[in-house]
């Protein structure tokens, strides 16, 4: 089972911007905090997990949360161990981590779309 972390941000130096579009990548350089919030969004500080293409094995990215954005949208499912994308019904999924990063993919039993929140701010 995963926690959700990812690559940290200062690898990017002082002059990263919020603003930018960052591959995420699940390599844990350093634990960072990540929470599924009411408005159904995973979120560390400003930013959002974000599906830009609704297919299968298309790359997650950081993007600036927006409110009403359904790309930014997720639920959990089966016992809170699995994240679906709501707009696509496709699962997180680590299996090409090491390659690129996060991807969405047809939610299967694969322990790589295994997931654990220890602080969840939907109630």
């Amino acid at each position: 089972m995963h926690k959700l972390e990812c690559v940290a941000m200062c690898a990017y130096g002082e002059n990263w911007c919020p603003s930018e579009t960052v591959r995420l990548v699940a390599r844990i350089l350093l634990k960072q905090e990540w929470a599924l919030t009411k408005d159904k969004s995973v979120k560390h500080m400003d930013l959002c997990l974000t599906v830009v293409d609704r297919t299968a094995a298309s790359l997650i990215k950081l993007q600036a949360c927006r409110e009403n954005d359904a790309r930014q949208k997720w639920e959990q499912i089966e016992s809170n161990a699995k994240l679906r994308h709501v707009g696509s019904d496709l699962c997180l999924d680590s299996r090409s981590a090491r390659m690129g990063g996060l991807t969405v993919e047809v939610c299967s039993p694969s322990l790589n779309q295994q997931w654990k929140f220890t602080l969840n701010l939907q109630s």
